[in-house]
């Protein structure tokens, strides 16, 4: 999902991940070690790959000081600081970001259509010895965009 402050400058005009890639007013970014930060980096899908572009670091700054993106942001408090102050949208899991606007002051929004690849479920019988590796290899399959792949 992301989260953002709404504004009519940019919020009608984002209907799909393409359209966050191509918004050019909004800086984007996640939280670090967070699953979503996990699934951009990794991602061999050229969208993914356009994202994470947009919020890691450039190479040289990267490689020259081991310093980090702003749009990595450390702390879920200070990424919604920062999606408050306005133009910065923060990619999160849909749970998170659905909670987050829904707090007090409620003047963020949830976007949750955009990340819809943490979307899976299977049910299996109580007890089943085969949860524990279909979830290590779904998760697996959905860093690296191969579920993603599938869909589109």
């Amino acid at each position: 999902a992301i989260l953002i402050k709404p504004t009519s400058e940019y919020q009608h005009d984002i209907y799909l991940m393409e359209d966050l890639l191509n918004n050019t007013s909004l800086e984007i970014g996640v939280i670090k070690g967070s699953r979503v930060e996990k699934v951009l980096k990794r991602s061999k899908l050229d969208l993914y790959q356009g994202i994470w572009e947009r919020i890691s670091p450039e190479p040289r700054r990267r490689h020259s000081k081991g310093l980090e993106s702003p749009n990595i942001m450390t702390t879920m408090s200070s990424a919604i600081n920062r999606v408050r102050k306005g133009n910065f949208a923060l990619i999160l899991e849909s749970t998170e970001a659905n909670y987050i606007s829904s707090k007090s002051p409620c003047d963020l929004v949830s976007l949750d259509q955009y990340l819809a690849i943490t979307n899976f479920g299977f049910g299996l019988q109580k007890g089943n010895t085969l949860v524990t590796d279909l979830d290590t290899a779904f998760l697996h399959q959905q860093e690296y965009g191969v579920l993603q792949t599938l869909i589109h």
